[in-house]
Protein backbone atom coordinates (compact mmCIF):
# COMPACT_ATOMS: atom_id res chain seq x y z
CA UNK A 1 0.00 0.00 0.00
CA UNK A 2 1.23 3.49 -0.65
CA UNK A 3 -0.16 5.03 2.53
CA UNK A 4 -3.63 5.78 1.15
CA UNK A 5 -6.50 5.28 3.54
CA UNK A 6 -9.37 2.93 2.83
CA UNK A 7 -11.60 5.97 2.35
CA UNK A 8 -9.50 7.46 -0.42
CA UNK A 9 -9.11 4.16 -2.25
CA UNK A 10 -12.71 2.92 -2.40
CA UNK A 11 -15.03 3.81 -5.25
CA UNK A 12 -18.15 3.89 -3.09
CA UNK A 13 -16.94 6.76 -0.88
CA UNK A 14 -18.86 9.47 -2.79
CA UNK A 15 -22.08 7.57 -2.20
CA UNK A 16 -21.64 7.69 1.59
CA UNK A 17 -22.46 11.39 1.71
CA UNK A 18 -19.01 12.20 3.02
CA UNK A 19 -17.94 15.83 2.56
CA UNK A 20 -15.12 16.29 0.10
CA UNK A 21 -15.94 13.18 -1.91
CA UNK A 22 -13.71 12.37 -4.81
CA UNK A 23 -14.79 11.73 -8.36
CA UNK A 24 -15.85 8.19 -9.05
CA UNK A 25 -13.11 5.72 -9.84
CA UNK A 26 -13.13 2.03 -10.55
CA UNK A 27 -13.30 -0.10 -7.43
CA UNK A 28 -10.02 -1.29 -5.94
CA UNK A 29 -9.12 -4.96 -6.05
CA UNK A 30 -10.61 -6.81 -3.04
CA UNK A 31 -7.20 -7.54 -1.52
CA UNK A 32 -6.33 -3.84 -1.79
CA UNK A 33 -9.60 -2.68 -0.24
CA UNK A 34 -9.71 -5.14 2.61
CA UNK A 35 -6.08 -5.42 3.63
CA UNK A 36 -6.34 -6.02 7.37
CA UNK A 37 -3.33 -3.92 8.30
CA UNK A 38 -4.88 -0.84 6.68
CA UNK A 39 -8.58 -1.39 7.28
CA UNK A 40 -9.68 0.86 10.15
CA UNK A 41 -6.79 0.28 12.55
CA UNK A 42 -7.23 -3.50 12.47
CA UNK A 43 -3.58 -4.21 13.26
CA UNK A 44 -3.61 -2.06 16.40
CA UNK A 45 -7.04 -3.30 17.50
CA UNK A 46 -6.12 -6.98 17.12
CA UNK A 47 -3.70 -6.59 20.04
CA UNK A 48 -6.55 -5.40 22.29
CA UNK A 49 -9.40 -7.32 23.92
CA UNK A 50 -13.17 -6.89 24.21
CA UNK A 51 -14.30 -3.28 24.70
CA UNK A 52 -10.88 -1.78 24.00
CA UNK A 53 -10.75 -3.63 20.68
CA UNK A 54 -14.18 -2.59 19.40
CA UNK A 55 -13.65 0.98 20.65
CA UNK A 56 -10.42 1.21 18.67
CA UNK A 57 -12.11 -0.15 15.54
CA UNK A 58 -15.06 2.22 15.95
CA UNK A 59 -12.75 5.20 16.49
CA UNK A 60 -10.75 4.39 13.36
CA UNK A 61 -13.90 3.70 11.35
CA UNK A 62 -15.36 7.03 12.46
CA UNK A 63 -12.15 8.88 11.55
CA UNK A 64 -12.09 7.22 8.16
CA UNK A 65 -15.71 8.07 7.34
CA UNK A 66 -15.16 11.57 8.76
CA UNK A 67 -18.78 12.65 9.06
CA UNK A 68 -20.20 14.01 12.30
CA UNK A 69 -23.52 12.25 11.62
CA UNK A 70 -21.84 8.85 11.57
CA UNK A 71 -21.58 7.19 15.00
CA UNK A 72 -20.09 3.74 14.45
CA UNK A 73 -21.19 0.70 16.43
CA UNK A 74 -19.57 -2.70 16.29
CA UNK A 75 -21.21 -5.50 18.26
CA UNK A 76 -18.63 -6.85 20.70
CA UNK A 77 -19.18 -10.50 19.82
CA UNK A 78 -22.49 -11.37 18.21
CA UNK A 79 -26.13 -10.35 18.12
CA UNK A 80 -27.25 -13.23 20.33
CA UNK A 81 -25.58 -11.53 23.29
CA UNK A 82 -28.61 -9.24 23.16
CA UNK A 83 -30.91 -12.27 23.17
CA UNK A 84 -29.19 -13.54 26.34
CA UNK A 85 -30.37 -10.40 28.13
CA UNK A 86 -33.68 -12.14 28.66
CA UNK A 87 -33.33 -15.88 28.71
CA UNK A 88 -36.81 -15.97 30.24
CA UNK A 89 -38.02 -14.59 26.89
CA UNK A 90 -36.44 -17.63 25.26
CA UNK A 91 -38.35 -19.80 27.74
CA UNK A 92 -41.59 -18.21 26.55
CA UNK A 93 -40.71 -18.97 22.94
CA UNK A 94 -39.36 -22.45 23.68
CA UNK A 95 -41.37 -23.75 26.69
CA UNK A 96 -40.20 -27.37 26.45
CA UNK A 97 -36.61 -26.21 26.92
CA UNK A 98 -37.34 -24.19 30.05
CA UNK A 99 -35.16 -26.32 32.35
CA UNK A 100 -32.14 -26.27 30.03
CA UNK A 101 -32.51 -22.53 29.50
CA UNK A 102 -32.69 -22.06 33.28
CA UNK A 103 -29.35 -23.87 33.65
CA UNK A 104 -27.92 -21.75 30.83
CA UNK A 105 -29.05 -18.58 32.61
CA UNK A 106 -27.39 -19.70 35.87
CA UNK A 107 -24.16 -20.60 34.08
CA UNK A 108 -23.98 -17.31 32.20
CA UNK A 109 -24.84 -15.05 35.11
CA UNK A 110 -22.34 -16.83 37.37
CA UNK A 111 -19.55 -16.17 34.84
CA UNK A 112 -20.52 -12.77 33.42
CA UNK A 113 -22.95 -11.18 35.86
CA UNK A 114 -25.37 -8.83 34.14
CA UNK A 115 -23.13 -8.00 31.18
CA UNK A 116 -24.21 -10.31 28.37
CA UNK A 117 -21.94 -8.64 25.80
CA UNK A 118 -18.93 -10.39 27.35
CA UNK A 119 -20.30 -13.89 26.70
CA UNK A 120 -17.95 -15.43 24.13
CA UNK A 121 -14.93 -17.42 25.24
CA UNK A 122 -14.55 -19.47 22.07
CA UNK A 123 -16.29 -20.66 18.93
CA UNK A 124 -18.05 -23.30 21.07
CA UNK A 125 -19.23 -20.81 23.72
CA UNK A 126 -20.42 -17.95 21.51
CA UNK A 127 -23.91 -16.79 22.57
CA UNK A 128 -25.65 -18.40 19.58
CA UNK A 129 -23.82 -21.69 20.18
CA UNK A 130 -24.92 -21.71 23.81
CA UNK A 131 -28.53 -21.06 22.81
CA UNK A 132 -28.45 -23.70 20.08
CA UNK A 133 -26.94 -26.22 22.50
CA UNK A 134 -29.65 -25.53 25.10
CA UNK A 135 -32.41 -25.91 22.48
CA UNK A 136 -30.97 -28.68 20.30
CA UNK A 137 -33.12 -31.55 21.58
CA UNK A 138 -36.37 -29.60 21.58
CA UNK A 139 -36.26 -27.02 18.81
CA UNK A 140 -34.38 -25.58 15.93
CA UNK A 141 -33.20 -22.10 16.93
CA UNK A 142 -33.84 -19.80 13.99
CA UNK A 143 -31.21 -17.07 14.50
CA UNK A 144 -32.73 -14.31 12.36
CA UNK A 145 -36.35 -14.89 13.32
CA UNK A 146 -36.03 -15.87 16.97
CA UNK A 147 -33.33 -13.32 17.74
CA UNK A 148 -35.38 -10.44 16.39
CA UNK A 149 -38.58 -11.58 18.09
CA UNK A 150 -36.91 -12.03 21.46
CA UNK A 151 -35.04 -8.72 21.42
CA UNK A 152 -38.34 -7.02 20.52
CA UNK A 153 -39.91 -8.62 23.60
CA UNK A 154 -36.93 -7.79 25.82
CA UNK A 155 -37.21 -4.09 25.19
CA UNK A 156 -34.63 -1.37 24.91
CA UNK A 157 -34.32 -0.70 28.66
CA UNK A 158 -33.32 -4.29 29.43
CA UNK A 159 -30.90 -4.37 26.49
CA UNK A 160 -29.30 -1.16 27.68
CA UNK A 161 -28.97 -2.32 31.28
CA UNK A 162 -27.37 -5.65 30.26
CA UNK A 163 -25.14 -4.49 27.40
CA UNK A 164 -22.73 -1.73 28.41
CA UNK A 165 -21.30 -1.05 24.94
CA UNK A 166 -24.72 -1.00 23.30
CA UNK A 167 -25.94 1.43 25.97
CA UNK A 168 -22.88 3.67 25.53
CA UNK A 169 -23.54 3.84 21.78
CA UNK A 170 -27.19 4.78 22.26
CA UNK A 171 -26.17 7.40 24.82
CA UNK A 172 -23.75 8.91 22.29
CA UNK A 173 -26.56 9.10 19.74
CA UNK A 174 -28.93 10.72 22.23
CA UNK A 175 -26.28 13.22 23.33
CA UNK A 176 -25.35 14.08 19.74
CA UNK A 177 -28.99 14.61 18.75
CA UNK A 178 -29.79 17.04 21.57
Amino acid sequence: MNGQSFRSRCAFRPFLGIPGGQERRSAPAPADCCEKSVLYGFAQASALKDYAQVSKLEDEFGKDVNCYKFIPYIQLHEFEALVLCDIDGLKDSYPNASEKLGRLKEEITSKYGDNMELVNNSAETAPSKLIIKALKDEYHYDKPKSGTEITDKVGIDTLRSNCQHFNDWLTRIETTCK
